[in-house]
């Protein structure tokens, strides 16, 4: 299966049938959405798509992640990473075990950066 084929049938698994996108939901039902949708893409590793899979992340190539963007904004999926996660992995000052626990959370939905 290409990942094209594999991105959009997590896309026909995720959405309820009839779906016209995240916008087209109520309060109550856009929130709930959101919060499945986050976990069902931190199962994958594609809250963060292209950070490093030690943390968290699928460590999704250029091309990857093209397709990736393409077919979730193209189905009215939301999703989305920190970007400045991947530099602070690699220049924070912390020791490695606390750069994996925040990065940690932040992929998998439980922490975010506000």
């Amino acid at each position: 299966m290409s990942f094209r084929a594999e991105v959009r049938a997590f896309v026909d698994d995720l959405v309820p049938e009839g779906w016209r996108g995240i916008g087209a939901l109520d309060d109550a039902a856009h929130a709930a959405f959101r919060v499945r949708a986050r976990a069902a893409l931190a199962e994958r590793g594609w809250v963060a798509p292209a950070w490093p899979v030690a943390y968290g992340g699928a460590g999704l190539g250029a091309a990857e992640l093209v397709v990736l963007v393409e077919e979730l904004t193209g189905a009215g999926v939301p999703f989305g990473s920190e970007p400045v996660t991947p530099t602070s992995t690699r220049c924070s000052s912390t020791t490695p075990a606390p750069r994996r626990a925040w990065s940690s959370a932040i992929s998998t939905g439980a922490g975010r950066w506000r």
